[in-house]
C-alpha cells in the first residue's frame, strides 16, 4: 500500500486511519477491535501509536445511536484532536448531532463523515460550515442500503448491482420472503426520515464521495 503513491506498485491510492476511536462501549459496537480509550491520556497514547504506524488520518465515531449507547466524551475528543494536530495527522469525524459537529469544527476538524441528522439543516448551519471550510462525505447509500434493494427488486436485477453484492447478499435479495423480513425492520421509517433530512441542504457546503 505504501508503494502505491510512488508508482512502484500499480493500483488505486489507498488511505487508512488504522483503528478508529470510540467510547469503550460505544458505536460501532459490532466492531470490537477499535481504539476505545477510557481517558484522555490513553487517547493521546493511541494517537501517537497511529502516527508511529504511519496512518494517514485519525477517525472518531461520535454517535449514541439515539441515546442507546454511550458517546465518546468531549475530554477524550479534545485529546484525540489535539494530539493528532501535534503529530501532523488529520481528523475525520463520524457525527450525527449538530452540537457535536460544531464542537469538533471549533477544535479544528474539517472533514466530516455523514451529515447532521438530529435536526433539519438550517441556513445558519450551512453558513457556519461553509465559513469554516468543512467538507462532508454524506455516504447516503449507507442509509438507504437498509431497504432500497429489498424494496426495489428491479434495481437489484441490474448487473452492476448484482456484481457489487456478495453471494450471500445476492441469495438473500433474490428471496421474496427474505426481502419481506428486511422491510419488516421497525427502524426503516426513521431511517427514511434521516435520508430525507440528509438530502436537504440549502446552498450546501463541499461534499466528497466515498464510504466510511
Amino acid at each position: 500500500l505504501r508503494d502505491l503513491p510512488s508508482g512502484k506498485v500499480a493500483g488505486p491510492l489507498v488511505y487508512t486511519s488504522g483503528l478508529g476511536f470510540t467510547h469503550p462501549k460505544g458505536h460501532p459496537i459490532a466492531q470490537p477491535i477499535l481504539n476505545r480509550p477510557a481517558t484522555p491520556d490513553e487517547a493521546r497514547a493511541m494517537v501517537r501509536g497511529l502516527a508511529a504506524e504511519k496512518a494517514d488520518f485519525v477517525k472518531i465515531w461520535v454517535e449514541s445511536k439515539y441515546g442507546s449507547l454511550p458517546k465518546i466524551s468531549r475530554e477524550v475528543q479534545f485529546a484525540i484532536v489535539d494530539e493528532a494536530a501535534k503529530t501532523g495527522l488529520r481528523v475525520v469525524a463520524h457525527i450525527f448531532e449538530e452540537s457535536d459537529l460544531r464542537y469538533l469544527v471549533n477544535l479544528g476538524v474539517r472533514d466530516i463523515l455523514h451529515t447532521v441528522r438530529d435536526a433539519e439543516p438550517t441556513a445558519a448551519l450551512m453558513n457556519y460550515v461553509k465559513s469554516q471550510n468543512v467538507c462532508f462525505s454524506p455516504t447516503l447509500s449507507v442509509i438507504d442500503a437498509n431497504w432500497y434493494l429489498a424494496e426495489n427488486a428491479a434495481a437489484f436485477e441490474q448487473e452492476k448491482n448484482k456484481a457489487a453484492a456478495s453471494e450471500s447478499v445476492r441469495s438473500r435479495l433474490s428471496d421474496p420472503e427474505a426481502r419481506k423480513e428486511i422491510l419488516a425492520n421497525q427502524d426503516i421509517p426513521m431511517l427514511k426520515k434521516e435520508l430525507e433530512r440528509a438530502q436537504r441542504s440549502p446552498s450546501g457546503p463541499t461534499a466528497a464521495r466515498g464510504m466510511s
